[in-house]
């Protein structure tokens, strides 16, 4: 013999310690152990927004409506989808997704000081945004707090 000891005939052939039984109960024990590890449960997306709130500059429908008139310089960015974004459009807005956000920001707004004011449906979607644009060294970034049709309304 090799000193390989093996169970079983032919192509059932496993090596002496492969038991499933073993296994299963391994994968359990890993598990606990990755449950232990975890200092906290995952958090639900109302308390990730609430986190991303405390560390963003946040702005009514009337403050978004004074700064997009009155701002030359405001990049004012809608990361709704394009189909949202064209069915309902902010006058000045830039339509760029949520999911593209990361890879078309320096595309429309290369200077990391430059004042960005985000927008979406109900503003989900904009302090998120916000956060990673942050987090990418932009530096004079807003969310719009509200509705799309309290924006049109204020801007008019």
């Amino acid at each position: 013999m090799d000193g390989n000891a093996t169970i079983g005939h032919g192509p059932d052939r496993h090596p002496a310690a492969w038991n499933p039984a073993r296994t299963r109960e391994e994968k359990e024990e890993q598990g606990r152990r990755k449950e232990e590890r975890s200092p906290m449960p995952p958090v639900t997306i109302m308390e990730l927004l609430e986190k991303c709130k405390e560390k963003t500059a946040l702005c009514d429908a009337r403050e978004a409506a004074h700064r997009i008139k009155n701002d030359g310089d405001l990049v004012l960015i809608d990361v709704r989808e394009p189909g949202e974004f064209e069915e309902n459009p902010v006058p000045g807005a830039v339509n760029i997704p949520r999911g593209f956000l990361e890879f078309k920001i320096c595309e429309t707004c290369p200077e990391d000081h430059a004042p960005i004011l985000l927008h979406c449906r109900t503003g989900g979607r904009a302090v998120l945004a916000a956060k990673t644009l942050a987090e990418m060294g932009y530096r004079n970034v807003a969310a719009y707090q509200g509705t799309v049709d309290e924006l049109l309304a204020a801007l008019e």
